[in-house]
């Protein structure tokens, strides 16, 4: 059984628990976890499973468990982070330098594989960045997974840029940890995280635009990074998960459609089978652009 999905049949057995007591298990158990580990789960954790029923409980404990996921990335690159208390309008995520007097707000972000029609609602990024207006030291950071931001243009670059708020992802992360990319005395990653505050001020025009290419790009130079190196791995992440969400695709197709079509009444069938399908749709839409990026 994989790393990740350990982590899911934890998840389920914490999700009959207090919230509160939930977390601090899932905090303690994400902690234990080796650098190794935590690199493995990466590509999955962005994505929540098909099995979670939405707005459940379980799907509630998951979103914090990404929050705890996000931490202790930041930790692995040599920042001092830790999962905030407070929801809402506030960040989930806190990080800091231990060497070069900078600070970070940070949101993660998890959605299903079928998920359709993202908007800027998803991705709150104005909550975010009003967290640390006013402090030129801080920064604001989202991470989500890179196939999850809109893939040309979009009102969220533009509120990125008016924001100042360093779009980033797991996959970027998974890059950084598999690299050993750490922070030192000596070599500071506030070159990475201002990235996009920087941007900002040259980006006149079209600030609407993806602008996933300069961050990767910034990235790879400031870690003396082959760029050619850097996207064939976010090639090979993006059919990782393009075969994951075969997997799942699957697995509506078999086991969840296979179940609708044996209840009685025969419009409530059609209507569910249609809804289940559409979620496919999405995912056969999902696949092909995973598939074709090389």
């Amino acid at each position: 059984m994989s790393v990740y999905d350990e982590l899911i049949k934890e998840i389920e057995k914490n999700s009959t628990e207090d919230f509160s007591k939930a977390s601090k298990r899932l905090m303690a158990y994400v902690d234990r976890l080796k650098k190794e580990e935590i690199s493995e789960i990466l590509l999955d954790i962005g994505a929540i499973p098909q099995s979670i029923k939405p707005s459940s409980t379980e799907e509630k404990v998951y979103s914090k468990v990404t929050d705890i996921v996000l931490a202790r990335c930041f930790k692995e690159v040599g920042l001092e982070s830790e999962v905030l208390e407070a929801r809402g309008n506030s960040a989930d995520v806190s990080a800091k330098s231990k060497y070069h007097g900078y600070s970070l707000v940070a949101d993660s972000k998890a959605m299903r594989l079928s998920r359709t029609a993202k908007n800027q609602k998803d991705f709150k990024v104005g909550a975010l960045g009003d967290n640390w207006v006013g402090d030129s030291d801080t920064f604001a950071l989202l991470c989500c997974p890179l196939y999850q931001y809109p893939a040309k243009k979009s009102q969220i670059y533009e509120q990125a840029l008016n924001n100042k708020t360093c779009f980033f992802s797991w996959e970027h992360f998974k890059f950084l940890i598999d690299r050993n990319i750490v922070e030192t005395d000596t070599y500071s990653l506030e070159p990475i995280w201002s990235y996009d505050a920087r941007l900002s001020r040259t980006c006149l025009n079209n600030r609407a635009m993806n602008f996933f290419e300069k961050v990767s790009d910034n990235l790879c130079n400031r870690t003396s990074t082959n760029k050619e190196f850097f996207y064939a791995q976010i090639s090979k992440y993006n059919k990782y998960v393009a075969r994951r969400a075969k997997r799942e695709k699957e697995n509506i197709l078999n086991n969840k459609i296979s179940s609708i079509e044996k209840l009685s009444r025969e419009d409530a069938i059609n209507l569910l089978i249609k809804e289940e399908k559409k979620k496919t749709d999405t995912m056969d839409r999902l696949i092909k652009r995973l598939e074709s990026k090389e």
